[in-house]
Formats: structure tokens, sequence, C-alpha cells
């Protein structure tokens, strides 16, 4: 078993043939090699993978479906899933940190100026430099557009932004910070660079799951922003967002996938090397029912979120939101079944197995929990019914 997995494979050669095949496989050796030996020390010692975010940059592949003339290497989204997978696999802090700078360059690509393309998208894209994205406030989560108190007011020559945000990965370490800001009570994107006066944050969170992504508060005292830090137009903010976020929950979906796998492969391996009473427990009943359990979940999380990301327009909607609900739940499960397979063995640290059930929380959080998304989900479908109703009964 590869480290570009089989099941990724059918998949990206049902969607483009073997046109990737070589591109993926050297990622997956890259990964392999680079990425997948710290991961266990980042998580130990919650150590930033800020080294492999530049490393992944360096190769073109933290944003590799973005134009080449940033530096990517301007592959098709559904195949830089596949990439983000196999980061997420090899360690979950370095995808989670990889998917949430997707969504703020996401962010550039749709709603940025020609000039903050050219300035910010190099730099976040081709030379390590990480974005972070500011929304949660502990005012509220999901409510967060009504209850927003982070303020920005507009000056003759700028804006000047007060207030604070929380649980915002990536923040100290990015560049710029893409953030969320109630302008005459209307929600409007800004970018913060980091060196702007009045910015600052807090500790990082000492977290349970993806340790080593830091996590923290930012903190807005009077920061003075030049007017073309204005990203897309006052007062849009709140769509803007919403369709940011339904892209990064394609890449949230990714690395409930990749976790999923991870557990998923060392279950494997652990099953067929383990003897109990002079034969492999992989030959158990039980056992055996976990592993086809494991492997379906995967297969049909792996399929919806590499659907999701081949498609777009209203659709595109319900298949990301879909793909993040599944995909994290079976994140769970994988995780702890994989646990159950391993035993005790699985509770120590040393097994590299505990921490896929510790990891598995920010998909089932992060960008959206499994109750919202299931009420996004609902909303979604009676909508498509209402626009084009079917048979009323059969």
């Amino acid at each position: 078993m590869g480290f570009y997995a089989n099941g990724q494979k059918k998949i990206i050669n049902i969607l483009y043939g073997s046109k990737y095949d070589d591109v993926l496989d050297s990622s997956a050796e890259f990964i392999e090699k680079e990425i997948a030996p710290s991961a266990a020390n980042i998580d130990k010692e919650k150590v930033s993978p800020k080294g492999n975010l530049e490393r992944l940059a360096q190769q073109g592949m933290i944003a590799s479906h973005f134009p080449d003339k940033y530096g990517s290497l301007a592959l098709p989204y559904p195949v830089h899933i596949a990439i983000l997978e196999m980061v997420s696999k090899a360690c979950a802090s370095t995808g989670v940190s990889m998917a949430i700078h997707n969504t703020c360059c996401e962010g550039f690509r749709l709603y940025g100026t020609k000039k903050q393309k050219e300035k910010y998208l190099t730099s976040l894209i081709g030379t390590g430099n990480i974005a972070a994205f500011c929304l949660t406030e502990t005012s509220g989560g999901t409510n967060i557009f009504s209850n927003m108190k982070t303020v920005a007011k507009k000056e003759q020559d700028g804006y000047v932004i007060n207030g604070s945000k929380t649980f915002i990965t990536n923040a100290g370490l990015a560049s710029v910070y893409i953030v969320f800001a109630k302008l005459e009570d209307k929600v409007t994107m800004f970018l913060v660079d980091k060196d702007t006066p009045g910015l600052s944050f807090s500790k990082p969170f000492d977290k349970d799951c993806v340790r080593g992504s830091v996590t923290c508060e930012v903190f807005f005292d009077g920061c003075k922003i030049p007017k073309e830090n204005l990203l897309g137009k006052e007062g849009g903010g709140s769509s803007y967002c919403i369709e940011m976020l339904n892209k990064g929950r394609v890449g949230i979906a990714t690395l409930a996938v990749g976790i999923s796998q991870a557990a998923f492969e060392k279950s494997i391996y652990y099953a067929t090397t383990r003897n109990a009473k002079g034969s492999p427990i992989a030959d158990l009943q039980l056992i055996q029912k976990k592993i086809a359990s494991m492997a379906c979940g995967i297969d049909a999380a792996r399929l919806l979120t590499y659907h999701a990301a081949s498609v777009s327009g209203e659709y595109f909607s319900r298949m990301a939101n879909e793909a993040k609900l599944f995909a994290s739940k079976t994140a769970l499960e994988c995780a702890v079944e994989s646990k159950y397979i391993h035993a005790a063995h699985g509770c120590m640290a040393e097994s590299n197995i505990e921490r896929h059930l510790r990891d598995v929380w920010v998909t089932l959080i992060g960008e959206g929990t499994v109750e919202i998304l299931e009420q996004t989900v609902s909303r979604l479908l009676v909508k498509e019914y209402q626009k084009s109703p079917g048979l009323s009964f059969w």
C-alpha cells in the first residue's frame, strides 16, 4: 500500500486518466519522506508545522490548484485535494494549517483586486508565508454575523479596526489576516498585515487535538489599515464568508479522510502482524468487521469529498457541506475502531494511534459543527426541491 492510496488513484484516474499519476506519485514520496516523520514530534512537543508548510510551498504543493505564475503546480482542484489528503494523513497539524491557509487564498482569488493578488498570492503560495482567517469571536461562532463585536470605522485614507477574534488557526505565524468586522453594522472583509500597529496575539491555546497547529486569540487595538486593504466590497463580508467556508469545508473533509486513512492503514498493518493463538488477529471475524466498516466509510467519504471538489454552482454548496459532515463522522468511527483493534497498544503515545482520535475533533467542530451542517444540508435540499419539485407522491 503506497502513500498515494489506491482509493485516491482510482478516483483521480476516473476524472483525468493517468495524466497526474507522476506528479501525485512524486508528491507522495516527498510527503512520506519530508512531512510524515515529523508528525509525532509536532504533536508531542506542540511544535509549529511552519517548516513543513514552507517545504510544501517550495514544492508548489501548498496551494497547488492556483495558477503557476504564483509558484504553484496549477493542478485541478481534485488533484490538489489528493495532495492535501496525503499531507493530512502524514500530519494532521500540518494538514489543518494548510487547509485554513487554502481558504484564505481562495478569498484572494474570489474577491481580491489585481494588485492584491499580485502582492499576496505570490507570497502565500510560492514562498511559505501563510494566512489566517479571523471570524470567530467569544460572543459567537455559528451566529457570528448577528453578534459580531469587532468593528471598523471608515476614515478618509483607510479604516480603523477594533475588537478581537478567538480560536484563530495560524495566528501569530501568518503574514496576513483576513478579518471580518462590522462597518456601519454591515459585515465587511479586510486585510491586516502582521506588522500593523495595534495587532497582537494571546499565548497559543493548549489544545488536545492538532497540537502543532497554532491557535490563538487575535486583538485589534486601533489597527489602522489603508483603503486598499478592503477585500471585496463594503458590506459584502457575510456572503463572501459563506462562499469561502464552503470551499474550506471541502478542505476539512479532506483532512478527515486523511486522518481516517492513517488510522486504517495502521490498523491493517497491526491486524496482519499481531498474532493471537498462533494466527494474525486479521483472521478474527470481529476484527474483519471493523476493517470492512472502516474501508467502506473511507471509500464513501473520499468519493463524496472528491466529487464536491469537482463540481460548481449551487450544487457545490450542498456537496461541500455533505462531504465535511460525512467525512468527519467517518473519521471519528475509524479512529475509534483503530484504537479497539490496537487494544492497549493503541492507548500508548508511542503507538501514534491515539493522536488520530484526538485530531478528529477539529474536523467535527472546525468550519461548521456537525449539527450546523446537518441543518445546512437539510435547508439546501428543501430549497432545491422547492425550485424544481419532483413527484408529489409515488
